[in-house]
């Protein structure tokens, strides 16, 4: 027999602690570790207490699976109004999204399509729901491939990851080589992992100044935004107490070169933030610091994630591509209308191409 309960308030979001926890163990995610009870916890005390729409299904009372949606608005569409129903972290703290399912369930498909189905009923009320970042071959992934319909629009490839395996040895040569070489001369680099809490705090005032200050021409970076930088303060620490969570800084001597915070399950470790000092520019310490932490991880991890990101520092090693896929869900009428206006716009782009063309 199935069942579901809808999670609408802070309130009972701490009340589902117990329930999230034992589904959370017995799933298998990719980035697992970004979904952890206290994480998002902090994520939802700081961006969306008044907006959730957590969905569990229980089968014969056992909870199986759970949706973590939130509610957010879009404006209007051609004077309807529309709200958008979106995965937590949004992008801000997690990187794959998708359905949590134990692995105590009989038929996990069937839980997928149990959701799926609340989800279509969403719609038909004015809901759009935005399914980004689902990693491809995910419980989610393969759903939504094999039951296209008029109820969604085909998935489109999103956000591009970039994971080096490491069932080898991790092979030093070339530039990087040659900067460590260089380096020694002044001094032995060390990677020190922060455990204590007064450190701990310690380390995040230096993350959060040091990003602040390297990055402060954008206008978009994350650690601008006190609600983030909360929700750094606020999830970390329990997280590195119970070892899902690995805060590193690079040193030489007494000098911190750079600040590392590290994502990490059984199999994997996700490189999830940091930020370098820029009195060590010359150096190039965010090379000498993914040399470092990938030394450290080869022999603990399959897998090295660098999330999402096309940065040059990533390319040296050689990592290969993972893509994220985009998925909608919408009424009928929603993608009617939708199809309706994107001819019309295109009809009206030829007409405008034309006249311009006659001038």
């Amino acid at each position: 027999m199935w069942s579901h309960q809808i999670i609408s308030t802070p309130e009972e979001f701490e009340r589902l602690e117990p329930i999230w926890s034992q589904v959370w163990s017995h799933s298998h995610l990719l980035g697992k570790p970004f979904w952890h009870f206290d994480w998002i916890r902090a994520w939802v005390r700081h961006f969306a207490a008044n907006q959730l729409f957590i969905v569990v299904v229980f089968e014969h009372e056992e909870p199986i699976a759970i949706l973590p949606l939130v509610r957010k608005p879009m404006g209007s569409f051609r004077l309807a109004p529309l709200r958008v129903l979106a995965f937590m972290g949004q992008g801000y703290i997690t990187v794959y999204n998708d359905v949590m399912v134990s692995d105590i369930a009989r038929q996990p498909m069937l839980a997928v399509d149990y959701l799926m189905r609340l989800l279509r009923r969403q719609c038909l009320r004015g809901y759009v729901a935005q399914l980004h970042n689902v990693p491809e071959d995910s419980t989610l992934w393969r759903y939504l491939r094999a039951h296209p319909s008029r109820w969604s629009l085909d998935g489109q490839p999103g956000e591009m990851c970039l994971e080096l395996p490491l069932d080898g040895e991790v092979y030093v040569r070339g530039e990087i080589a040659r900067k460590l070489r260089r380096v020694a001369r002044q001094g032995p680099l060390h990677l020190v992992e922060v455990q204590e809490q007064e450190s701990i705090q310690q380390f995040l005032d230096g993350l959060v100044a040091t990003h602040r200050l390297t990055w402060s021409h954008a206008a978009s970076d994350r650690f601008l935004d006190p609600r983030y930088t909360g929700v750094l303060r606020d999830g970390l620490p329990p997280l590195v107490a119970q070892g899902v969570v690995n805060l590193t800084w690079l040193r030489q001597g007494s000098a911190t070169l750079g600040w590392h915070v590290e994502f990490r399950d059984e199999r994997r470790a996700y490189g999830f933030a940091h930020a370098y000092n820029p009195a060590f520019r010359s150096m190039s310490p965010g090379k000498l610091m993914v040399c470092q932490l990938l030394l450290r991880a080869q022999p603990l991890v399959d897998v090295y994630d660098f999330l999402h990101g096309e940065d040059a520092y990533k390319f040296d090693w050689k990592p290969r591509a993972r893509r994220n896929w985009e998925f909608q869900l919408h009424s009928p009428a929603y993608g009617a209308v939708r199809q309706v206006l994107q001819s019309v716009r295109a009809w009206r782009n030829h007409g405008r191409h034309h006249r311009i063309k006659a001038l």
